[in-house]
C-alpha cells in the first residue's frame, strides 16, 4: 500500500462524507432537507471566500483559503443534490392514499410500473416469489415490493417497464428500508401499453426465461442462471448455504466480476479488430447497457457496473491517479441515483470492498511474488481476494458473528472457473434464441467450471476451523478495524513510509544496500502494535471458544438454543446422556450448528419437527447428517402427503420418521428421553399448521419437561383436560408461540412450572414476548427466561436432583432489545425474588453448615 498524493482523496473523501450524513439524513426521516439548506449555506459562503480571495491573489495556488474553498465546495453541492433528492423521495413515500390503506389494513388499487424482473427463492417448504415496482402515487413514484406467490400471474411474463394495475394490502416498512410498502396482492392485472423500455424488456425476460429452462434440464446448471444474469431461482437452498458459508455468494450475483468480464471480453474484441480507443470505449458502453438490460435495472446490478468500471480505470490499483477518483464518482453516482442505498449492507460492501483491492491489492500481491515466489496471476488472485476479505471483514461482522476464513481459501480455488462459467453462460444465453443446440452445447461446457465450484462451497464450507470465533455487532467490528489499523501503522513504520514528529524513522533501503536497522523507538512501536493484534486474535478466535466451552455445563437436560424467532430444544435424561432429542431447529442454520456445537451435540437420537412452519422446521437439512430418527405432526386439514417439502429431505437424507399421534409413546426401538404425545387429535385434522403443533410431556429423570409449541388458547386449553396433566405439576414448561398473547393462563397456573423458556429473537416485530405473557408466568410462580435477553438457556441438574438456569448471556438488556416499562417493572420483580431466593439458599447452606459442624463436636467430646 503505497501513501497517495492528496489530491487522489479529495473526490473519495467527498464521497464519504456525503454518503455519511445521506445515510444519517435516512436513519432520522426528515434531515433531507436539513441536510441540502445546511450544505447549501456553507457552500455559498466558501464561494463567498473564493471569491474574495481571487480579488487578493493572482491565482488559486497563492491562497491556501481558495485551496480549502475548491476542496470544500465538492461535498456541499453533493450534499446540496442528494439531500434535496432524499427530500423529494421521503414526501413521495408520505402518500397520504398508501399511508391510510396500510394503518387501515384494507385493500387499495393503484397503477405501477414493474422495476425489475421477479426473484424466486425455493427450499424445503416451497418457494417464494416477489418483484420490485414503483407505484404511481400523488406526488411521484413510491418503491414497493410485490409478494407474488399467492396470486395467478405469469411471472414470466413480467419485465422492467411494463405497467400494471394491482389490487393489494400494504403493510409500511422501516423509513431506511429500499421499498416503502410491501404489497400482498389480490388482483394483479399487466397492461399492454407499447413502449421501447417494455419491448427491452419483454426481449430480456424472454432470454433470462431461456437460459433458466436449458440450465433446469441440464445436470449441474443449477448455478449457470446465477453466474449470467443472477437469477438463483434453480439452486438448491443446501447449495446456496454452502456457497454463503465459503462466501462464493458474489459469484452467483450480478457483481463487478460478471461486468468486469463483459466490459473486459468487448474490449478486447473490438480492439482485435483494431478499433481505436473511442471506438472501444463506445462499444464496452453500449455492451454494458445490453448486459445490464438483460440482467434488470436493480440497484445491485448499478452497483455491479460501477464497480466494476471503477477496477477497469484503476487497473486493480495499478493506475493511481484513476483508481481512487473513479471510486469517488462512482459512489456520488450510486448515491445520486438511489439514496436509500446509503444504507443498504450491498452497498457498504461494494464500495469498502472495491476500495480494499485498489488500495491493497497490489502491495500484497507484490509481497507474495517477492517472498513466497508466487506466480504472477496467482499472486493477484490471491491478493484480490484477502484485500476484499479484509476491507469487509468489519462490515460482515455488523452483519453477522464470526470471520469466514475459509472465504480467501475458497475464493482463490473457485477464481480459475468463475470466469469460464460466466463467459460461456453468456454466450449460451446470447445464442438460445439463435440455435437451442448450439446453446445447450455450450451450456453443458459451462456446467464443468460450474459443477467446480459447487465442490469448492460444498468441500470448503463444512471445513473445520473455517469460521473464526469473532464478536458480531459494533464491538466486533470496532475491534477488528482497531487490529486492521495496528497491523496498517506497523508496516507503514517499518517500511518507513512514516515517521514519528521528531524525526525517527525507518531508512528505506535499496535491494542492493546494506540492511541497516530501524531506530530502537520505530521497531518498539512496531512490535507493541503487531503483539496488541496478535494478542487480540488469539483471544477471541482460540481463548475466547476454549473459555466458553470450559464455561458450558455437563450435566444439563434442556436447553433452549438461541437461534433467533424461532424454537430449537434439546432434551436429554441424564441416565442416558447420550440419546439426545431435538425439538424444531429453527430457520436459523448456523446459530443452531453453534448451539449443537457449544454443548458438543455429536448425534441427535431423535428429531421432533412439531409443524411445518419456517422458524420450526426451517434448518432442519443442516442436522439431518446427525439424526438417527424423527418425528413429525400430522396433515393439516385439505392437505396431502406428497404436498409436504418436509417429506421429501428426509427421505432424501434416508432418516426414519413417523408422523405421531395423541397418546403415542417412546417406542423401544426409538432412542431420546421418555415422552408421551398430548396432541393434536388427528379427527377432525387440525386447519393450521399450529394447531397441528406436537405438544409432549418428557420425563427427564425426576424432572419433567412440558413442551408447548406453537399451540393457541384452544389448544392449551383442551390440554387442561389431560389425565397426564390433571392435578399434575411440571418443572420446565417451554413456553408457546414465543411468548405470545394466544396464550391460556390457566394452564401454566395449572402446571405451575418453575422455569418457563420462551424461545424468542431479539426486535422480532411480532412483540413477543407480550407483557400479558409473562404477567401470566409470573403469577403463576413460573419465572421466564428469554433467548433474546440471555442466549443459549440450560437448565442443569444438581447431584441432589434441583434444578437451576445456566445462561450463556447475563446482560440484562442486550443491545436492540426495547423492553416496555411492564416488562421492566416484571424483570424488577424476578430480580427481588431471585435475590430473595438466593438470600434463603444461603441461610441453609449456613444452618446445614453449623449442623454439620455441632454434629463433629459432639462426635469428638470424650465420653
Amino acid at each position: 500500500m503505497s501513501m497517495r498524493p492528496v489530491g487522489e482523496w479529495r473526490l473519495l473523501a467527498s464521497a464519504l462524507i456525503t454518503w455519511a450524513l445521506c445515510a444519517w439524513s435516512l436513519l432520522t426521516p426528515g434531515r433531507g432537507a436539513l441536510v441540502a439548506a445546511a450544505a447549501l449555506l456553507i457552500g455559498l459562503a466558501l464561494l463567498a471566500a473564493l471569491y474574495r480571495n481571487l480579488k487578493r491573489c493572482r491565482s488559486l495556488r497563492e491562497s491556501r483559503t481558495s485551496i480549502l474553498a475548491t476542496v470544500c465546495l465538492l461535498p456541499c453541492a453533493s450534499l446540496v443534490l442528494i439531500g434535496s433528492q432524499v427530500h423529494i423521495n421521503e414526501q413521495a413515500r408520505a402518500d397520504p392514499t398508501f399511508f391510510t390503506a396500510a394503518h387501515n389494513g384494507t385493500e387499495t388499487t393503484f397503477d405501477a410500473q414493474i422495476a425489475g424482473f421477479p426473484q424466486t427463492k425455493r427450499s424445503e417448504f416451497g418457494e417464494r416469489s416477489w418483484v420490485r415496482i414503483e407505484a404511481i402515487g400523488q406526488r411521484g413514484k413510491v418503491p414497493m415490493l410485490v409478494w407474488l406467490s399467492d396470486i395467478n400471474v405469469s411471472k414470466t411474463s413480467l419485465a422492467p417497464g411494463l405497467r400494471a394495475t394491482i389490487t393489494a394490502r400494504l403493510t409500511a416498512q422501516p423509513p431506511e428500508s429500499a421499498a416503502a410498502y410491501t404489497a400482498n396482492p389480490t388482483a394483479f392485472e399487466t397492461v399492454s401499453a407499447r413502449s421501447l423500455l417494455a419491448d427491452l424488456g419483454g426481449t430480456a425476460a424472454s432470454l433470462r426465461q431461456g437460459i433458466i429452462v436449458l440450465a433446469k434440464n441440464l445436470d449441474g446448471g443449477e448455478l449457470l442462471p446465477g453466474f449470467a444474469v443472477g437469477d438463483t431461482s434453480l439452486v438448491p437452498e443446501s447449495l446456496d448455504d454452502a456457497m454463503l458459508q465459503s462466501s462464493l455468494s458474489h459469484l452467483t450475483a450480478v457483481s463487478g466480476g460478471n461486468t468486469g468480464l463483459v466490459i473486459s471480453a468487448l474490449i478486447w474484441a473490438v480492439a482485435r479488430l483494431g478499433a481505436g480507443l473511442r471506438v472501444r470505449t463506445i462499444t464496452a458502453f453500449l455492451g454494458l447497457g445490453m448486459f445490464v438490460a438483460i440482467v434488470g435495472p436493480d440497484a445491485s446490478v448499478q452497483r455491479a457496473t460501477a464497480m466494476a468500471a471503477v477496477l477497469l480505470a484503476g487497473s486493480f490499483g495499478g493506475n493511481t491517479r484513476a483508481a481512487l477518483p473513479a471510486l469517488g464518482f462512482a459512489t456520488l453516482y450510486l448515491l445520486a441515483t438511489d439514496p436509500w442505498q446509503a444504507v443498504q449492507a450491498g452497498f457498504a460492501l461494494s464500495v469498502v470492498a472495491t476500495g480494499g483491492i485498489l488500495l491493497l491489492a497490489p502491495s500484497i500481491a507484490k509481497w507474495l511474488r517477492r517472498a513466497l515466489r508466487l506466480p504472477k496471476v496467482l499472486a493477484l488472485t490471491v491478493s484480490v481476494a484477502l484485500s476484499a476479505q479484509l476491507a469487509c471483514g468489519p462490515f460482515l461482522l455488523l452483519l453477522q458473528p464470526g470471520v469466514p476464513a475459509v472465504g480467501v481459501v475458497a475464493n482463490v480455488l473457485a477464481a480459475p472457473a468463475a470466469p469460464l462459467a460466466t463467459g460461456l453462460a453468456l454466450l449460451a444465453l446470447l445464442l438460445g434464441p439463435l440455435s437451442a443446440p448450439v446453446a445447450t452445447a455450450t451450456l453443458w461446457a459451462a456446467s464443468v467450471p460450474a459443477r467446480w465450484i459447487a465442490a469448492v462451497a460444498t468441500v470448503t464450507s463444512t471445513l473445520p476451523g473455517g469460521r473464526w470465533s469473532w464478536p458480531g455487532g459494533w464491538p466486533g467490528a470496532l475491534l477488528f478495524a482497531g487490529g486492521e489499523a495496528a497491523v496498517s501503522l506497523a508496516w507503514l513504520f517499518a517500511t518507513g513510509k512514516i515517521g514519528l514528529p521528531g524525526g525517527a524513522r525507518a531508512i528505506q533501503r535499496a535491494p542492493w544496500a546494506q540492511k541497516t536497522p530501524a531506530p530502537f523507538v520505530i521497531r518498539m512501536i512496531v512490535a507493541m502494535l503487531v503483539s496488541s493484534a496478535a494478542a487480540t486474535v488469539t483471544v477471541f478466535t482460540i481463548a475466547a471458544p476454549i473459555a466458553n466451552k470450559l464455561g458450558v455445563p455437563k450435566n444439563w437436560i434442556v436447553v433452549a438454543c438461541d437461534v433467533g424467532q424461532g424454537d430449537a430444544i434439546l432434551v436429554r435424561d441424564l441416565d442416558r446422556p447420550e440419546d439426545i432429542a431435538l425439538i424444531d431447529t429453527g430457520k436459523n442454520a448456523d446459530a443452531l450448528r453453534d448451539c449443537l456445537d457449544t454443548f458438543e451435540v455429536k448425534r441427535i437420537a431423535l428429531l421432533i419437527l412439531t409443524h411445518d412452519d419456517l422458524d420450526h422446521a426451517g434448518a432442519y437439512l443442516s442436522v439431518l447428517n446427525r439424526v438417527d430418527h424423527a418425528i413429525i405432526s400430522p396433515d393439516i386439514a385439505g392437505a396431502q402427503s406428497k404436498e409436504r417439502q418436509l417429506l421429501r429431505g428426509l427421505n432424501e437424507a434416508g432418516v426414519p420418521f413417523r408422523v405421531v399421534r395423541n397418546g403415542e409413546q417412546r417406542l423401544g426401538d426409538e432412542l431420546g428421553p421418555d415422552w408421551v404425545i398430548l396432541s393434536p387429535e388427528t379427527e377432525p385434522p387440525p386447519t393450521s399448521t399450529n394447531a397441528a403443533s406436537i405438544t409432549m410431556l418428557f420425563q427427564l429423570g425426576p424432572a419433567t419437561l412440558l413442551a408447548l409449541a406453537d399451540t393457541g388458547q384452544e389448544e392449551q386449553a383442551r390440554l387442561l383436560h389431560q389425565e397426564k396433566l390433571r392435578g399434575h405439576t411440571v418443572d420446565i414448561v417451554k413456553v408457546a408461540h414465543h411468548g405470545s398473547r394466544n396464550q391460556e393462563p390457566a394452564l401454566y397456573k395449572s402446571i405451575a412450572a418453575s422455569w418457563g423458556l420462551i424461545s424468542v429473537g431479539a426486535s422480532n416485530g411480532y412483540g413477543h414476548p407480550t407483557d400479558a405473557t409473562l404477567s401470566a408466568l409470573i403469577e403463576s410462580g413460573t419465572k421466564p427466561l428469554r433467548t433474546d435477553l440471555h442466549g443459549n438457556i440450560a437448565i442443569v441438574q444438581r447431584a441432589d436432583g434441583s434444578l437451576e438456569p445456566w445462561l450463556s448471556r447475563v446482560d440484562p438488556q442486550p443491545p436492540g432489545v426495547a423492553l416496555t416499562q411492564p416488562q421492566a417493572a416484571l424483570l424488577t420483580r424476578m430480580s427481588v425474588q431471585d435475590s430473595r431466593l438466593k438470600a434463603w439458599q444461603r441461610h441453609q447452606k449456613l444452618a446445614k453448615r453449623k449442623s454439620r459442624r455441632s454434629t463433629s463436636m459432639k462426635r469428638d467430646l470424650p465420653p
